[in-house]
């Protein structure tokens, strides 16, 4: 249940076990976490990580997003997990097991 009229935004998990939008925010109504509110910006990322954290996706097939190299919220949709390479690059892969390998010089 989501209450109308709580100013606080509350992040809430196990809405969707197993699929996307297992984390959602309540503001009065849910809000999912990829997608903006408006006048608020997104849940993920710099307001304090409340449904994961911002980052590109490493691949193709990665939970809600729509292609690889696009930046959003990982960890709120199933097949989501955040990677982080020795040299601290962080991605949004769709395995647990994937590793991170940098190629830069």
């Amino acid at each position: 249940m989501c209450i109308r009229g709580y100013s606080e935004a509350i992040p809430v998990s196990g809405l969707n076990p197993g699929g996307n939008d297992n984390t959602a925010v309540c503001v009065g109504s849910w809000v999912d976490c990829d997608y903006p509110w408006p006048g608020h910006g997104y849940y993920c990322g710099g307001g304090g990580d409340l449904c994961g954290v911002t980052v590109v996706s490493g691949e193709s097939n990665v939970g809600e997003y729509e292609f690889s190299g696009q930046l959003a919220c990982c960890g709120d949709d199933v097949n989501e997990f955040i990677k982080q390479g020795r040299d601290g690059t962080k991605a949004c892969c769709n395995s647990n097991s994937d590793v991170l390998f940098y190629f830069g010089v």
